[in-house]
């Protein structure tokens, strides 16, 4: 099996081995559920996965270990959760092959300065229609590789950045800048 939808479900919570034997998965989709939290160990044995889809459920928080396991992750869609704030600076940490990042439409107003030093080949960021006030370029200024940065409606008041400096800071390959309202 490589692809597995549990989309549009009630699935509330998943057993520690909820995916035991599924090692060739490539694509899981656990979209419009409605789970809260996350086993440290809901995803051992999924090295193969590519991408995770937990958008439109009701989590709000993570512990560092949450991802370790899919090292091998190239698209994380948590969108439309009740994220508020992500202290944990270690959440990501083994996903450094991560290119596509979705956290837009939640409640985010914080995040660990550190959150996002750990993904070097991120492509796309997407933090659009969630609750922050500032925007520090400190989260994005070891990411190289990034080309998309989608900020916008966000309540933006205060701006601690040049232009400029961002696009320097991602070695010139920004394509794309939503810092709209």
């Amino acid at each position: 099996l490589q692809e597995l939808h549990l989309s549009r479900n009630k699935i509330s919570c998943l057993r520690a081995d909820a995916f035991n034997g599924l090692a060739n998965l490539k694509s899981l989709h656990l979209d419009l559920n409605l789970l809260e939290k996350l086993d440290v160990n809901l995803f051992k044995g999924l090295a193969k996965l590519e991408s995770l889809d937990l958008s439109s459920n009701d989590l709000t928080a993570f512990v560092d270990d949450n991802f370790r396991h899919l090292t091998n992750l190239g698209c994380l869609m948590l969108t439309a959760n009740r994220l508020e704030t992500i202290e944990e600076r270690n959440v990501f940490k083994s996903l450094s092959k991560l290119r596509f990042l979705h956290l837009n439409n939640n409640r985010l107003n914080r995040l660990h300065d550190d959150l996002f030093k750990t993904l070097p080949c991120l492509f796309h960021l997407d933090l659009s229609q969630n609750s922050f006030y500032m925007f520090n370029t400190n989260m994005i200024k070891t990411l190289m590789s990034l080309e998309q940065l989608n900020i916008c409606s966000n309540k933006l008041t205060y701006l601690t950045f040049n232009l400029n400096e961002v696009n320097q800071m991602t070695m010139n390959n920004f394509r794309l800048l939503d810092l709209s309202h």
